[in-house]
């Protein structure tokens, strides 16, 4: 199986590829038309140079699984995305996660977005914050509580 090209590996596992796929999406046809399309992309880069990838059956299933989470993205269907447990895979829960932060962090004010931004992705003080901001560190204290509240509150919309 090592030796096998990359276009006989997909059509080996084309079902199981299929499967794979709506096991995350749901939608058989949508399934059917990521995989289609995963196939086409992959073919028309490797063609008969496809011993650039390593892993191949590894770099398929990466490739299925990264095209049905950004189609699911596309669709902006959270019906579909959240209509069975999200707890039984991982991957797919820490997708919806991040989802749902980035929406409601675009949601808040801009002043407390920048709080929010400047606490937890460059790591500042609230000393610090009040500093570059050149607000109270009080204040600063309660934009951080009303971002972290919201964020409670969506989660909590969500389970």
């Amino acid at each position: 199986m090592e030796n096998k090209n990359i276009c006989d590996l997909f059509l080996d596992n084309y079902e199981a590829l299929k499967g794979y796929s709506f096991k995350i999406c749901k939608r058989i046809e949508m399934a059917e038309d990521i995989v289609q399309e995963v196939f086409v992309s992959i073919y028309s880069k490797y063609k008969e140079n496809d011993d650039v990838i390593k892993n191949k059956q590894a770099f398929l299933y990466q490739a299925i699984r990264f095209s049905t989470y950004s189609e699911l993205k596309k669709s902006n269907d959270k019906c579909l995305l959240l209509e069975d447990d999200v707890s039984v895979d991982p991957l797919r829960n820490d997708f919806l996660m991040e989802d749902l932060i980035l929406k409601t962090i675009e949601e808040i004010p801009p002043q407390r977005r920048k709080v929010f931004y400047l606490r937890r992705m460059r790591n500042l003080k609230v000393k610090e914050i009040a500093e570059v901001m050149n607000i109270k560190p009080k204040t600063v204290e309660n934009h951080i509580t009303l971002v972290m509240k919201s964020l409670k509150e969506r989660i909590l919309e969500i389970s």
